[in-house]
């Protein structure tokens, strides 16, 4: 199921945006912004390159996947918001846009209303209205058509957190008060996640990651590097990454970043 992804049309482009008026927002303590805020802060960034032009495919492929995002950013909603419960976590997906089609498992289920998910599954969402899965005060997403991607957990520094496998498609996330950590994985990369705002686009040869707010370690040949706030960088399955760069916020992503600030 693997395949590049046509541009947005502008009927898909309403679609979206009606989709994500009927969103609900995530709730956060302000405790918890504090926090992420002066870790965020704290952190430092490493040096960053200028935006270069690009005219490969993956990369126009990724600022399309951006419109996407930023769509689904001014809701202040996006594909992964995690908790850590005491047991394993209770995942839920609901269709916008009334009856649609999940596939979990392998198994296609026909819905209108909201499904409860195992920690484990396997989630794709064939279409043709956006997917809504997340666990409360941990994560809110949402799946673009044609996405695929498989939940699960592991073990970092001795502690239980969430773990993902985007194999193709579109993401967003935005962590919760709740939010105990996220790996998430393609062929291309390892992402390690600890609180922020961010996009991927995973496609045949490639997997792009944007940073609206926050920040995102990726590991590269072996190495954990910081892909800072307002960053992208480019992943190809068979050549070096893109050099970070800095990129303009659009209108959308500026107005996400205001809502983020009043939950």
């Amino acid at each position: 199921m693997s395949e590049n992804q046509p541009p947005i049309t502008p009927e898909e482009e309403r679609e979206i945006r009606e989709t994500l008026r009927q969103l609900s927002v995530p709730k956060a303590r302000p405790e918890f912004r504090a926090k992420m805020k002066s870790q965020f802060t704290e952190a430092g960034s490493p040096d960053v390159y200028p935006m270069t032009s690009s005219n490969t495919a993956s990369d126009r492929g990724f600022k399309r996947g951006l419109v996407w995002g930023g769509l689904a950013a001014a809701a202040a909603l996006a594909l992964f918001l995690f908790t850590q419960p005491a047991s394993s976590p209770s995942w839920t997906a609901s269709v916008t846009n009334g009856p649609s089609e999940l596939v979990v498992d392998g198994e296609t289920i026909h819905t209108a209303d909201s499904q409860t998910l195992g920690a484990n599954a396997t989630v794709y969402n064939p279409g043709p209205n956006a997917l809504v899965i997340g666990i409360e005060d941990v994560i809110q997403c949402v799946l673009a058509p044609n996405t695929e991607i498989v939940l699960g957990t592991t073990t970092k520094d001795g502690k239980s957190e969430l773990s993902a496998t985007l194999d193709q498609g579109q993401m967003m996330a935005v962590t919760g008060p709740e939010f105990p950590g996220l790996t998430l994985t393609t062929e291309e990369a390892e992402i390690r996640i600890t609180g922020t705002l961010f996009g991927m686009l995973k496609e045949a040869d490639s997997t792009c990651v944007c940073v609206f707010e926050g920040k995102v370690l990726a590991k590269l040949n072996g190495e954990l590097i910081t892909i800072p706030e307002e960053s992208r960088l480019t992943l190809f399955s068979n050549q070096d990454p893109i050099p970070m760069s800095l990129y303009p916020l659009s209108l959308k992503e500026e107005e996400m970043k205001g809502m983020l600030a009043s939950r």
